[in-house]
């Protein structure tokens, strides 16, 4: 399950950088945050889908007493439903 969080844009020179907060949870619960910074908002999950993911662990960390993975280089698709 995926939830998408808008944060601010951040500037660079001339150039503006939409930022995302993408947090998915898995079947036992486990909980995975992956910081985007897409070109495009098109190239992310949508809210509630069901996806696979290919991804690096970044770091784990707690927030409000809740274990999180962070994860980096994130490859994602659409989840297989005949799994």
């Amino acid at each position: 399950m995926v939830a998408r969080v808008r944060q601010d844009d951040r500037s660079y020179g001339y150039r503006v950088q939409s930022r995302y907060l993408i947090k998915m949870r898995d079947e036992g619960g486990n909980i995975y945050v992956w910081p985007a910074r897409p070109r495009s908002a098109d190239t992310l999950p949508q809210e509630g889908a069901q996806i696979q993911i290919t991804a690096t662990v970044h770091r784990h960390d707690t927030y409000r007493d809740t274990a999180q993975t962070y994860l980096t280089n994130c490859r994602w698709k659409p989840a297989d439903q005949h799994a």
